[in-house]
Formats: C-alpha cells, structure tokens, sequence
C-alpha cells in the first residue's frame, strides 16, 4: 500500500521574550555612584564592543610636545557600519552637519535642524541607559519632573547656543564636546569617537599617532586597543 505520510512539523514555538532590563537604581547604587556609572555602562545596549565591532590600530605613541607623523595607517582598521544604523546612532549622526566649526561665526539654526535634536534626545530617553539616569535623579533629588521636562532640561545643556569668541552665539555643549571647534588655527573639544572615524574615512581628519599614559611610579605604559 501507499507509505504513511509523514507526521506534521511542529507548531513553531516564539522563543519566550528576555527580561527588560533593570533600570530602577538599588539602594547601594543611589549610595555609591560608582556603581551607578557601572550600571549605566551595563545598560548601554548600543554600545560598540572592541574587536568584535570595531577594531583600531594605534600604532606608535610619542610624546605631548613632539611633532611628526608616527602613525602612516588609519586609526581605525575596521568599524563594522550597520552598528551604526540603530535609531540613536542614526539620529546622532544626523546632527554632525548642522554647525559652523569656526568659533566667532554664530550659529544660524533653522527649524530642521531643532527637529533633529529633539528627534535625536527622544531617542536616546527611549534607551536603558536614560530611563535609567532619570530614575537615579529623581530617586536622588535632583530632579523633579517628568520625561518632557528632562528633555527640555537636556536640549537645554547640549543644545542652547553661547558664546566662545567675539559675543556671537557660535557654541553649545554638544557641538564642542562631540563636533570640535577651531580657533586660532587649533581644534578643541572633539571628543566623540564616531565622528572622528567618519572624519578620517572621509578624508578630513590624520592620526599622527597616540600621547603615551603615565601611571605614577612609571615612565609610561602601553595603552590598550580595548580601553
């Protein structure tokens, strides 16, 4: 006779949902903020891992006060880009073409672009990392109000132009701290290290090599790639 048919798959089963995670702060991190500032780090889910999502070579240090090229390479070996896809990423890089990076030409901001930084802070307060910090503020005293005004609190300190040079409104917090600014022919600030690989992949920004750490008792250490 005819085989049997076979039996039917399996219903498919949803793999059950992970936990979300903790962003209430315990008692020991509301007494020690060390251990708060770990927690943030462990709620970083968008965080870049070293080696496995990008990989830098720092090649030779020098010293602060000496010139010269010590690094012919790129910084960065490899970055793997789609890491940089995800909302906050995306909407971060966003903002990297909205400012004047000469001090004493004032800012003109246009309403694109404040659409940008608030698109960008309603990212990034989705995100465990700030639920977490408001939490922490709120469960300290230092602030009081709900999401909306923690928003407005935070486009306040990062994005609210002042002046550096000549009495024009031509900086802010988040423009010096992750853009950079020139004056006198010298860059300050800079600090974010996404933008300075965008800069080097597009041609604009040399790695001359790294300034070798002291550590007391020690002439100087190796740095680390994972640091």
């Amino acid at each position: 006779g005819a085989a049997a048919a076979p039996p039917p798959p399996p219903p498919l089963v949803a793999a059950p949902p992970s936990a979300p995670p903790r962003t209430t702060p315990t008692a020991e991190e509301l007494s020690d903020l060390s251990l708060a500032c770990g927690r943030l780090w462990e709620l970083d889910v968008n965080r870049l891992k070293p080696g496995e999502d990008y990989v830098i070579d720092l090649q030779r240090g020098t010293g602060p006060y000496l010139s010269g090229d010590h690094a012919p390479a790129p910084l960065f070996s490899w970055v793997h880009e789609q890491m940089l896809t995800g909302p906050t990423w995306k909407r971060f890089i966003a903002l990297l073409d909205n400012y004047e990076r000469g001090t004493g030409v004032a800012e003109v901001v246009t309403a694109a672009e404040l659409q940008e930084d608030h698109a960008f802070l309603g990212a990034i307060l989705r995100t465990p990392c700030m639920q977490y910090c408001l939490k922490y503020l709120r469960a300290t005293k230092k602030f009081a109000g709900d999401e909306k005004a923690f928003e407005a609190l935070l486009f306040e300190k990062w994005f609210a132009m002042y002046s550096r040079s000549r009495g024009a409104l031509d900086s802010s917090g988040f423009e010096h701290v992750f853009l950079g600014e020139e004056k006198d022919g010298k860059v300050t600030g800079f600090h974010n290290w996404v933008h300075m690989y965008l800069e080097e992949k597009a041609g604009r920004f040399d790695y001359l090599g790294y300034i070798k750490p002291r550590v007391r008792g020690q002439r100087c250490t190796a740095p680390s790639e994972w640091e």
